[in-house]
């Protein structure tokens, strides 16, 4: 299987109330507000915010909101994703 030209891709729903700010930090890192502490989505690769007509979605992860991020790389090289809670 020739992957050189593979584009490979990553949805992380992460969980988070439409009352928790969430901000990118860096193209590779973003920061949710969570009530004890700060959650740290960090990836070698860009992640970006899937497009929705809302803030957050619900479909992803039934019955709680999420905020809808993406990391994608091609070739041969992994889609990678760290998450890190600070209280």
């Amino acid at each position: 299987l020739d992957q050189t030209n593979a584009i490979w891709s990553l949805v992380v729903p992460v969980i988070a109330k439409s009352d928790e700010v969430a901000r990118e930090v860096a193209p590779s890192r973003w920061e949710v507000a969570k009530p004890a502490g700060r959650l740290l989505v960090t990836s070698p690769s860009a992640i970006e915010r899937l497009p929705s007509r809302r803030e957050r979605i619900f479909n992803l992860v039934p019955g709680l909101e999420a905020l809808p991020l993406h990391i994608s790389t091609s070739g041969s090289k992994s889609v990678e994703c760290t998450l890190q809670f600070i209280s």
